[in-house]
């Protein structure tokens, strides 16, 4: 039975144990409630299940002893320690305390039981365990960790200062999981967790704190990743479920005279992808649904004549189409290439930015709202209440992530239920995809135009630091521009930006004295940056200095040179990004990675660089390395952040899940069956402000 009046809503200080001090703490780190404390989930565990005799230690060990306290006593030398000596009747080992003397101290009295854990050194011919974790064995005491699984919690500084780390929350929950666990309703459907041969939560949450065997805590384990995971599936389903029932689109069954036209007049043959998603993207806008689709391809795939051709079949039906990029140097870029291709037509293309004088602004967006404009190209300027769509009926959104929910909501409310195509440059693996864009029809552009890109990737130490840069010299004295980027991590923000600074000042001074060099970085405004980028795509700089990722998609066909300062500390995937920057005039070009990083590691992952320009298979490679949360790093990918679930080692159960969620809303899209009524509620509570959102995608 839990406390008299203590349930899961009950604030965490009127926990037994806790108190006002201990309960601020905790709500620091997000348990504000009884229930949370459930939640709260070990970070690893030890097995002390095997308790070893000190004779059959070896050097290195971790392992678990039982014995009786011989000595103890405060040592001085060069530093203040406190040492203990154990028997066990085969042997003695020494423990040594250099931190929390006092406390140690006070706990240990000479013939008491003891069990220790910790790592086996030897010092001195004697066996040493340098503050060990501790059980006392004496009359009155609870042994909580000795022979069994222990579950080790994260814990803070803040924490700690309460008594709260890992001993101490084992103790507080200890008390409450069985009462508190008990109140917990298991709101998966009882069809669903029999099919899927899940432990019942209650037990699931008992176990995952205090497990009885390895077999029912991989068991617990599995359950609450499936939770995890099977929600988030939950969500994609219920927004594609959205998107495709309801929702009445454009049904573009013609592909028309223009989009003809315009095929017949490309200066060159499509890929076999490119020809293979415009089948795909046709299809769909020839539904009655509206498309929801992602084109994902590779640097220099050729994504943008895609989109384009897409955008004429719309036209060529008397509507509007619009793209929406997340930089005024990638929407201009957009719409140079647009007038290129639409060039020989009496379309009217329109290009809408901030900044523009009142009297361009007035005249474009009445272009827009008399349908004057067939093809609209902007930025977030786009959304603005005062851009009025005549008849919009197909959105190309560039670099997606670059936009939040919200911005990406307000340009597909610009039109009546508008086809949508979703560009990405950034490859993500297969494996990813179910639970990246698991909500949308996915194309990828697998294969490449021939001659697109020849780039020459190296991976050089710092001592070839000089001649690097006179074969630069030489380079930019041809006509050729180039690219030095230096890391900026968010840790060491300072000494990074001082470093690109100083750079810039040598090589401005001295290395490259002779060209016209700039620095570009993240604490410059947004309209010094697009000034940055404009002067260097229009080749009125010859070096771009810069320790932000250069847009992805920018356009510099004369930059044939890039150079990358402490390789070691970019992700591969970024890596392969920067490299997309050059090389786009065909000419031959050269990435040079300089890195002195010690470690096997380091240059392995550095010559998969070298080796490939296989952007997916990089991103693979960069995914198993570092995690899908680094793989992303501040971009918007949507993905809520588990408490133990990985969508990346967890694939297997990503699947089940995800095949059991849309299953689920298939049969019973708004979960109104009386099965699924504790499902719902827990959905709606913990995905309310998700949901908000739920056409969007």
């Amino acid at each position: 039975m839990a406390e008299a009046g203590i349930d899961l809503s009950t604030s965490i200080q009127y926990l037994k144990g806790i108190g006002p001090k201990r309960g601020a703490a905790l709500q620091s780190i997000g348990i504000q409630n009884a229930g949370d404390l459930l939640y709260y989930y070990p970070r690893r565990y030890l097995d002390r299940r095997t308790i070893t005799s000190i004779s059959d230690l070896k050097k290195d060990d971790s392992a678990t002893i039982v014995g009786e306290v011989v000595s103890m006593g405060i040592e001085r030398g060069r530093k203040k320690r406190f040492r203990l000596i154990i028997e066990d009747g085969t042997g003695y080992i020494s423990c040594v305390w250099f931190n929390g003397i006092r406390y140690v101290q006070n706990k240990f009295k000479e013939d008491q039981s003891i069990a220790l854990y910790g790592k086996v050194g030897i010092f001195g011919n004697q066996f040493t365990m340098v503050h060990p974790e501790f059980d006392l064995l004496g009359e009155g005491q609870n042994p909580l960790k000795t022979g069994a699984i222990i579950p080790v919690y994260p814990s803070t500084e803040e924490l700690k200062k309460v008594k709260l780390d890992s001993n101490g929350m084992m103790k507080i929950l200890k008390n409450s999981i069985y009462p508190l666990s008990s109140q917990v309703f298991d709101y998966l459907p009882k069809e669903l967790i029999a099919k899927e041969n899940l432990m019942e939560l209650p037990e699931a949450l008992r176990q995952i704190h205090f497990c009885e065997d390895e077999k029912l805590l991989e068991q617990a384990i599995h359950r609450i990743k499936y939770d995890e995971l099977f929600f988030y599936q939950l969500l994609l389903a219920v927004r594609k479920q959205s998107a495709k029932t309801g929702r009445v689109g454009i049904k573009f069954t013609h592909l028309g005279n223009l989009f003809k036209a315009m095929y017949k007049s490309l200066p060159f043959e499509l890929t076999e992808s490119q020809q293979s998603v415009l089948k795909e993207i046709q299809k769909d806008m020839a539904q009655r649904e509206p498309m929801q689709r992602l084109l994902q391809g590779d640097v220099g795939s050729g994504k943008t004549v895609v989109a384009l051709l897409a955008a004429s079949v719309p036209i060529g039906s008397g509507y509007q189409s619009a793209i929406m990029a997340p930089t005024e140097i990638l929407s201009k870029q957009h719409y140079n290439n647009a007038v290129k291709l639409f060039g020989n037509t009496d379309i009217n293309i329109v290009h809408i930015v901030g900044g523009q004088s009142k009297s361009e602004r007035r005249k474009l967006l009445d272009m827009v709202s008399s349908g004057e404009a067939n093809l609209i190209i902007g930025t977030h300027a786009l959304i603005y209440k005062d851009v009025v769509f005549h008849k919009l009926g197909f959105v190309t959104i560039d670099e997606q992530h670059r936009f939040g929910v919200e911005q990406r909501s307000e340009i597909m409310k610009k039109g009546v239920n508008p086809d949508i195509l979703i560009m990405s440059a950034t490859p993500i693996p297969r494996s990813l995809g179910l639970s990246v864009y698991g909500d949308l029809d996915i194309s990828v552009l697998t294969d490449m135009p021939v001659g697109v890109r020849n780039v020459r990737s190296e991976l050089r130490g710092s001592g070839s630091r000089k001649n690097i840069y006179e074969f630069i010299n030489d380079k930019l004295k041809e006509g050729g521009q180039a690219f030095i980027v230096y890391p900026l991590v968010e840790e060491s923000e300072k000494m990074d930006l001082l470093a690109a600074k100083e750079g810039y000042k040598l090589l401005s001074e001295d290395l490259l004295r002779e060209h016209k060099l700039a620095l570009l970085h993240g604490r410059l405004s947004s309209k010094e940056k697009e000034n940055i980028m404009r002067e260097f795509s229009e080749g009125e700089i010859d070096v771009l200095v810069a320790t932000t990722v250069i847009e992805v998609g920018i356009d510099v066909p004369n930059a044939n040179v890039m150079l990358v300062e402490n390789a070691e500390r970019f992700g591969l995937s970024q890596l392969h990004q920067l490299r997309g920057r050059i090389g786009r005039g065909g000419e031959k070009s050269y990435f040079i990675m300089i890195s002195d990083a010690k470690g096997e590691a380091a240059g392995k992952r550095l010559k998969v660089i070298c080796e490939t320009d296989n952007g997916f298979k990089i991103a693979d490679e960069d995914l198993k390395q570092r995690g899908y949360g680094d793989f992303f790093g501040k971009q918007q990918h949507g993905i809520p952040k588990f408490r133990l679930a990985d969508i990346v080692t967890d694939i297997a159960v990503v699947k089940k899940a995800r095949i059991a969620a849309f299953e689920l809303i298939k049969n019973d899209p708004h979960l109104r069956l009386p099965a699924n009524r504790l499902l719902r509620d827990k959905f709606m509570k913990d995905y309310a402000e998700r949901l908000k959102f739920i056409e969007t995608g």
